[in-house]
């Protein structure tokens, strides 16, 4: 669901040592609509930001914000208890939401971590509690089984990072068995349906489910150790954004077919494809042109498009579903939305 806040840093070395003929241009995407919305968000940019559908979505700042018009109205409707840690924030519909927290104790030699549940869309909420534990990112797959990146503090003054998983909605968590993190500098668990799901760190792909968490099976997507983006099409076929080149590959067979150019793919239904292609020796954190590119036979060809709205600094993406993708820039109010036509 959601992507590496790292997409700016990785775009910047798209073109590095890179001279190939350059795509078709063309002033207008074919198969996709782009939509600039400018929304009522004037805070600084929120570390979560997440959207359930085209229209409904959640963001955190002081307290929980939502918006039920794709982002045009963001209003208030919980605020957050002191936390020392950033809050993280799950939804898996617009009724059930998940916040987790921490709370120093008064001793200050132990903490808490806290679980905020709401099933009825933030009006009332459940409260869990864990010692010494801090959820770092949380997913669910269902109303019941969710996960957790945890850091957890055993007394020793070591930090263990793993990965927790509950059955009862978040009241109580226990170690995942047969899950090692331990080199994995996670980063989120991608959700492609409700029983197929990634494990994700900044180098790629490393666990599949194709239960919905009952079991997770090894997936290794991107053996070079590079930082890279994971794009999933289905349970065995993927994109790994790699720095300076982009692969298509497929599990099940064991092969990867580069790109012709290293295109960051934002979305991908049936043939049509959607990526992003940033100009060459574009600083991070600056307007460039991040120029759309689009394909129409599965990647295999691409057009360049130009005049959509891309001169802005982009910060984070998301796919709400193939063919919808959610774009927001990098410390404004400016969002982008494109959809399959």
């Amino acid at each position: 669901m959601r992507r590496s806040i790292y997409l700016v840093f990785i775009l910047f070395c798209l073109s590095c040592g890179k001279e190939e003929l350059p795509p078709r241009e063309t002033t207008l995407l074919e198969a996709w609509e782009v939509e600039e919305v400018l929304s009522n968000w004037f805070g600084s940019y929120s570390q979560m930001t997440q959207f359930i559908n085209e229209w409904v979505g959640f963001r955190t700042g002081p307290m929980l914000y939502k918006t039920r018009d794709g982002g045009r109205n963001f209003d208030g409707i919980f605020l957050f208890p002191y936390s020392p840690t950033p809050p993280a924030v799950f939804a898996l519909d617009e009724q059930q939401i998940w916040i987790t927290f921490t709370r120093i104790e008064e001793d200050e030699k132990s903490s808490q971590g806290i679980v905020y549940r709401s099933k009825d869309g933030g009006d009332t909420w459940e409260v869990f509690e864990r010692k010494n534990t801090f959820f770092e990112r949380m997913s669910f797959s269902s109303s019941t089984r969710g996960f957790a990146h945890v850091i957890e503090y055993d007394g020793s003054g070591t930090e263990l990072f793993e990965l927790f998983q509950t059955e009862d909605g978040g009241a109580t968590w226990f170690r995942m068995e047969g899950v090692d993190l331990s080199r994995v500098s996670f980063q989120q668990i991608i959700w492609k349906t409700q029983d197929l799901g990634f494990i994700v760190g900044l180098d790629g792909a490393h666990y599949r489910t194709l239960d919905g968490g009952k079991t997770w099976t090894p997936f290794r997507s991107n053996p070079s150790g590079t930082e890279s983006i994971f794009y999933p099409i289905d349970a065995d076929r993927y994109y790994d954004f790699r720095f300076s080149e982009t692969v298509l590959g497929n599990w099940a067979d064991r092969t990867e077919v580069r790109l012709d150019q290293p295109i960051y793919v934002l979305s991908h239904i049936g043939d049509e494809v959607l990526g992003l292609l940033l100009e060459e020796g574009c600083p991070p954190y600056t307007p460039c042109k991040n120029w759309l590119m689009s394909s129409q036979d599965g990647g295999k060809t691409w057009e360049k498009h130009r005049g959509v709205p891309f001169d802005i600094p982009i910060r984070r993406d998301q796919e709400v579903r193939p063919g919808v993708v959610l774009i927001s820039d990098y410390d404004s109010s400016t969002l982008v939305r494109i959809r399959k036509k």
